[in-house]
């Protein structure tokens, strides 16, 4: 996906800075709807609220950037809706996200239906977007020039301030997931200095076409797919790690030999059958290069054969009762 990030700007917009602002700005969509959709996959027929209500953050944060992104005038395609709504679009994403993850640790212990929180967070969403849309009485954040009201500049220091607390909310959180804890730290760290730069940058133009601003978009797609690690750790990686530990656990508890001591020698078998199955991967392409370079013959059985002979030696141990490193 990162790789990807530059050829986007660069079709869309051109070769500026303004294209790789954009590219970023795409990658930071793309983390926080892939964010949502790893969050409903795991937890969507759970009641485990932590991690779904990130991914339901995520979502609503990645449709309002979605409406910023098209509606900056510096772009080609922005100028039927214009700065004006690009800052109030920018300012309600930043705002959301800022006191959404401010208040997610306060869910890491709760149990919500995921119907419920997907619903709430679609029907919030949509009425911000008809709100800042049609609504007269929506702040105005900028001018037609494109510099920043009294209030966006509030808001900017206020989200700053929120994240800055998240920081240490995160950190001290009960979070039971350590690395899951630690990502989100992590994203919210960067996700603050992405805000701070922003604040350098100044004007609403400059978000897009100066150094600051290309800083803030760069460390705002970092802190959102910082985000989606955190998902996916959280719903599929880290369960295996404690299913790990529960199996180091249940062998202490069976034979007695120490926790330190079961790790050590997991960690040991792992090494020595990836070692035994490297050589074996090493010894199959050698016999099938082999082959082909001496006959020109591309051998599609050698793969047969291989687990042919490896079930011959299966039989031969447990019928002779012959070590396996002899056999």
């Amino acid at each position: 996906m990162w790789a990807l990030i530059v050829p986007v700007g660069w079709i869309v917009v051109g070769s500026s800075t303004p294209a790789l602002a954009f590219s970023f700005e795409t990658a930071s969509i793309f983390f926080a709807v892939l964010a949502f959709f790893t969050a409903w996959h795991t937890y969507g027929n759970s009641r485990s609220s932590y991690l779904l209500f990130i991914g339901m953050t995520q979502l609503t944060v990645a449709l309002l950037d979605s409406f910023s992104l098209v509606s900056p005038p510096m772009l080609r395609f922005g100028t039927a809706l214009g700065i004006q709504h690009f800052m109030q679009f920018w300012a309600t994403a930043r705002a959301i996200h800022a006191f959404s993850m401010f208040l997610a640790p306060r869910y890491a212990q709760l149990r919500r239906p995921s119907t419920r929180m997907l619903a709430i967070s679609a029907l919030f969403a949509m009425s911000l977007v008809a709100a800042i849309m049609w609504l007269p009485g929506f702040p105005e954040l900028a001018t037609a020039e494109g510099a920043l009201t009294s209030d966006m500049v509030v808001i900017n220091y206020l989200v700053l301030g929120v994240l800055a607390v998240s920081v240490i909310g995160q950190t001290l959180s009960d979070v039971r997931d350590r690395l899951v804890r630690e990502l989100m730290t992590a994203s919210l760290a960067v996700a603050v200095v992405s805000q701070a730069a922003f604040t350098i940058a100044g004007p609403c133009t400059n978000y897009m076409t100066t150094g600051a601003g290309l800083a803030g978009h760069i460390a705002k797609a970092l802190s959102y797919w910082l985000v989606y690690e955190a998902v996916v750790i959280g719903g599929y990686e880290h369960p295996l790690a404690r299913l790990r530990d529960g199996l180091m656990t249940g062998i202490h508890l069976r034979t007695g030999v120490p926790i330190a001591a079961v790790r050590a020698g997991i960690e040991l078998t792992v090494l020595v059958a990836g070692v035994l199955l490297g050589g074996l991967y090493a010894l199959l392409a050698a016999g099938l290069s082999l082959m082909f370079g001496v006959m020109r013959i591309v051998n599609l059985a050698h793969g047969a054969l291989a687990m042919l002979a490896a079930y011959i030696g299966l039989v031969i141990v447990q019928g002779t009762g012959v070590s396996p490193f002899l056999a």
